[in-house]
């Protein structure tokens, strides 16, 4: 479906298979709410991995439990039955093919901990705040919702990773228009939510190969050459002439950004 990423993409592509960094900022951040602010968790933890593709983001966050000493029952949750094939189910684990906006087979107020790295980023605009509400719906009052994703800083930037995202998703041939808000504006968002007791974030940048990125996800971009070209043309168009932004290499690299929030249900 072109919807949705290919198994192949998520299985090969480095941004998703070698990212390490991202897995120790999330574990810092539940570490930090575990420790010094208090957050219970019960043994064994109840974890959700939404938009979970492969479920890499999910497992890092198994894994690290295990190093405190507990145990996870885990739930990946994505819209495609095909890339949820590749988790393997048992007695402590289960998937379910659900839009992250309507999660119906998930509990109210039964899971301890959720994730979501790089998922939401694929939302139209008038989906996310369904998303967050289900998310808060599904969590333990107090518990807590690590959400990683390419959040960059003030309206300008932002407008630039939306408008490259969305001509990306033009190319891919997906039919929705991905949105992904600056900090300052999903800040906002969350700090009105009633039931949105706090939030931290953290981040780091990271250079992504754009080339790879194509390479990744031949299924939906056979034509390599001509998405080469018309990347290439954007660069020129949109980001130099539009938005005045240099980008030193372009066949080369891209900066982007991951941030993470850790957001903490009321009680």
């Amino acid at each position: 479906m072109p919807e949705q990423w290919p198994k192949s993409y998520l299985q090969t592509f480095g941004a998703f298979t070698e990212d390490s960094k991202s897995e120790r900022y999330a574990s810092a951040l539940l570490d930090f709410h575990r420790v010094e602010r208090g957050l219970h968790l019960p043994n064994p933890v109840k974890v959700l991995d939404l938009c979970c593709g492969t479920g890499l983001a999910g497992k890092a966050i198994q894994f690290h439990l295990g190093t405190v000493g507990l145990e996870s029952e885990m739930t990946f949750v994505d819209a495609s039955a095909q890339i949820l094939s590749s988790i393997q189910s048992d007695a402590k684990t289960r998937t379910i093919c659900a839009d992250v906006t309507n999660m119906q087979e998930v509990s109210s107020e039964s899971i301890d901990v959720a994730i979501c790295r790089y998922g939401f980023n694929n939302l139209p605009r008038e989906h996310w705040l369904q998303a967050i509400n289900e998310t808060l719906r599904v969590l333990k009052p107090g518990g807590i919702f690590l959400l990683q994703d390419h959040f960059v800083p003030g309206p300008v930037f932002s407008a630039l990773v939306n408008e490259a995202e969305q001509f990306l998703a033009r190319l891919e041939g997906k039919t929705n228009c991905p949105f992904i808000f600056s900090t300052e504006a999903l800040n906002a968002v969350l700090d009105e939510h009633p039931l949105v007791a706090s939030r931290y974030k953290d981040g780091y940048g990271f250079f992504v190969n754009i080339w790879d990125r194509l390479r990744a996800k031949k299924e939906l971009l056979p034509d390599f050459e001509a998405a080469k070209l018309q990347i290439l043309r954007f660069y020129r168009d949109v980001c130099l002439e539009k938005y005045k932004v240099l980008i030193v290499d372009p066949d080369e690299y891209i900066h982007v950004y991951n941030v993470t929030y850790a957001i903490v249900k009321r009680s």
